[in-house]
């Protein structure tokens, strides 16, 4: 506890092995570089649910798993291009990380 003038406020404790993530702002991020149909780009937004896509390859469960995510496929000019796709899990692990400028 935290004594202002006359009032107690109590203060927030670390719960759990894990902390929260808070935001920030900063000049780097990392993020996933992953390939997508016109080239690479960087995975800015990936779900943190799972959803199945089995148009991904009907024939392979193993690759319906997907996350969804958001890929910048072009920094423009005139503007950023960002894509909405699924990416299978499996896949996804496998593609590396990169810094980019925010």
């Amino acid at each position: 506890m935290t004594h202002v003038g006359r009032i107690e406020l109590p203060l927030p404790t670390p719960v759990g092995s894990r902390p929260e993530a808070t935001p920030h702002r900063g000049e780097r991020r990392i993020v996933k570089f992953v390939e997508t149909a016109i080239g690479w780009g960087w995975a800015i937004w990936t779900s943190p649910y799972i959803i199945e896509d089995k148009e991904t390859n009907p024939q392979d469960r193993s690759l319906w798993p997907c996350r969804v995510c958001v890929v910048i496929v072009g920094k423009g000019p005139p503007k950023p291009e960002p894509v909405i796709m699924t990416i299978p899990v499996v896949i996804l692990a496998k593609y590396p990380e990169d810094a980019v400028e925010w």
